[in-house]
């Protein structure tokens, strides 16, 4: 049996907490059907600890992390208006060389991507993390740009 690789679901987890979750477990079953093994912390975290303690929510996004760190990929979806926890999340993944993909091309579920959405993806990374990630996110915004682009060509946008 072929070893699979773990994949980082980010996705928003507070506000709407009910669709949120359902909308994880659908991006769980997308990547596990692909042939990956998903890794969501919020959706099962939040079963026994409580995400409005502040203890607990600092102890469930630190743990988060640490699972991260065993990835190959973080999948992100909702990249054009992350949350604050997504950001983090994903700044841990620059930080760390865990390659950073849009979840919603990953699955083929995505929108048209537009201009505004590359730009918002970029202003998210200059302006979030540390000036050394500037140097990165501009170079790494065309490169972003050319996986959408292939993706979005490719099969409709399934990979």
């Amino acid at each position: 049996m072929k070893n699979k690789k773990l994949v980082y679901i980010c996705s928003p987890y507070r506000g709407d907490v009910e669709k949120n979750t359902k909308d994880a477990l659908e991006h769980c079953a997308a990547a596990f059907a692909a042939g990956y093994i998903p890794i969501a912390p919020h959706v099962y975290f939040t079963r026994w600890a409580d995400d409005n303690d502040k203890k607990e929510r600092a102890a469930g996004l630190e743990a988060g992390k640490q699972l991260l760190l065993l990835c190959s990929e973080i999948w992100v979806f909702g990249l054009d208006k992350p949350s604050k926890g997504m950001q983090a999340e994903i700044a841990t993944a620059v930080r760390n060389g865990i390659r950073v993909y849009d979840g919603e091309l990953k699955t083929g579920t995505a929108p048209a991507v537009n201009e505004a959405a590359r730009a918002a993806y970029k202003d998210i990374l200059v302006s979030t993390f540390s000036p050394l990630v500037d140097i990165i996110a501009n170079a790494f915004a065309p490169i972003v740009q050319k996986i959408r682009s292939a993706a979005l060509v490719s099969e409709g946008g399934k990979k």
